[in-house]
């Protein structure tokens, strides 16, 4: 709120024009945050006309619980894309295939599923980062996502309770999802839409919506102040991989359905530039000229830079051979693909990830407590204990770990002993069952034989085995 209030006083040519809010992902919880504090607490000349919130994550246990497949062969974020195989002992295929999987990347074509990787390694590299003003000198390093900042920053496990109030300011709003990502599935967000969240009136029932190139283009129902929409084939990242419809859903969103309709598209369904300038009408039906200002095209920029990082980063290792790739050399980077495996229950691959996190970074307290999780959840107890004893130290060291962290990795030692004792116990009864039933096995058959041995002695020898087996038994 602070820095839009400053924002006008510095630039006050942008007062009382439209204002729309958006973001993807996890904005769907800082969003909501934002949007309800300029409503319950507005800035002046802030013209705070609607919010659009993509893949939005805005409920842990709704959005949460539709997460039930298998993600071995699949990239959760993209169910419909490659796989990443840049691993060693992938490299043969990854050579043979070379010319499949590493393209020529345009705005126009696929990217590859490793962009992320080639990307870090980029963006890392000594003369990147003297280019954009980072010390490398200062242990600055680049990460799509930090340990650091997950274990600084307290999480909420739910917006739902905002959005009363911002449904009833009258804002133009928009959810929308694609439905090919099944980490933040369009399940999960119909479900705190309706019935098990807001439980929105629908004002117009579901059908399906069409693209400018007139091509399905994903299904749409309206509530109250709010509409859902679907992106047929999209992933989590909506305009990476259906730019022309998610410009179109953008653009209809801030202009309207009618204005929409009068602009002009290019043919090409993978194209997200109109190629002309236009006219935006405004919330009052006037128009601003040429030189209004959609902040829309502030991200469609930032998309635009990403995918010239990743030509660039591309075009350099068709270069190099495949099977020399290096694996990144950042401890979170391998701690937060440990975290994914121990979910998916590979615990040897954990074990693996979380000691190149420690080889890079022998303090990481994260990798130390998710290399325990992995060990016990394989039956390594022993070793596990140690993870943790080594994890619970390093938290209590550092001042930069929440106090939750510690109490987590405390748990987790607690846990772990308790799992020695209870295998060290199953082994001891194990042991014991064995040696009764052998025991009763050696005496049935002594009293077996004693028995046929009386059959054939006299009836005084008889009844004296027969009192004989009683006492025993």
């Amino acid at each position: 709120r602070e820095f839009l209030k400053q924002f006008l006083e510095l630039y006050p040519q942008y007062k009382n024009r439209d204002f729309y809010i958006t973001g993807e992902s996890y904005a769907g919880m800082y969003i909501p945050f934002l949007v309800h504090k300029l409503v319950t607490d507005p800035v002046e000349n802030l013209h705070l006309t609607g919010f659009a919130i993509g893949n939005a994550y805005t409920d842990q246990k709704l959005d949460a619980a539709e997460l039930s497949i298998d993600f071995d062969e699949m990239d959760a974020y993209y169910i419909y894309g490659d796989i990443c195989l840049l691993q060693a002992n992938q490299s043969k295929a990854l050579q043979r295939q070379k010319n499949h999987m590493i393209r020529s990347l345009t705005h126009r074509g696929t990217l590859g599923p490793c962009t992320d990787t080639f990307m870090t390694l980029y963006l890392n590299q000594p003369q990147v980062l003297a280019a954009i003003h980072v010390d490398g000198g200062a242990g600055q390093s680049f990460s799509d996502c930090s340990d650091d900042v997950t274990e600084l920053y307290s999480s909420s496990l739910t917006v739902l309770d905002k959005y009363p109030t911002i449904l009833q300011a009258g804002l133009k709003g928009l959810i929308y999802s694609g439905d090919a990502d099944s980490v933040v599935n369009f399940i999960g967000t119909q479900r705190w839409l309706t019935d098990d969240g807001l439980n929105l009136t629908v004002t117009e029932k579901w059908k399906t919506w069409f693209g400018p190139d007139k091509q399905l283009a994903g299904y749409t129902v309206r509530y109250t102040n709010l509409t859902f929409k679907t992106v047929k084939g999209a992933g989590h990242m909506v305009p990476a991989a259906r730019p022309l419809h998610a410009l179109y859903l953008f653009e209809c969103f801030v202009y309207g359905q009618v204005a929409c309709d009068s602009f002009a598209y290019p043919k090409d369904p993978t194209e997200y530039l109109s190629g002309a300038d236009l006219t935006a009408p405004t919330s009052n039906g006037q128009g601003e000229g040429a030189g209004a200002v959609v902040w829309w095209w502030l991200g469609f920029a930032a998309a635009a830079v990403a995918v010239g990082v990743s030509i660039v980063v591309m075009v350099m290792l068709k270069k190099t051979q495949i099977d020399r790739a290096q694996y990144s050399d950042v401890a979170a980077f391998y701690t937060n693909r440990a975290l994914s495996y121990l979910h998916l229950e590979k615990w040897a691959l954990a074990q693996t990830d979380c000691r190149r996190a420690i080889q890079l970074d022998a303090s990481n307290a994260k990798a130390h407590y998710l290399l325990g999780k992995s060990l016990c959840q394989n039956s390594e107890y022993t070793a596990g204990i140690d993870a943790f004893q080594a994890a619970l130290a390093l938290a209590a060291q550092s001042s930069q770990l929440k106090v939750s962290f510690e109490q987590e990795v405390l748990a987790g030692l607690r846990q772990a002993r308790k799992l020695k004792w209870q295998a060290a116990h199953d082994i001891q009864t194990s042991r014991h069952e064995r040696v009764t039933a052998l025991f009763h096995d050696i005496v049935h058959q002594s009293r077996t034989h004693q028995l046929h041995c009386a059959n054939t002695s006299s009836p005084h020898t008889k009844a004296y085995v027969y009192r004989l087996l009683c006492l025993i038994y």
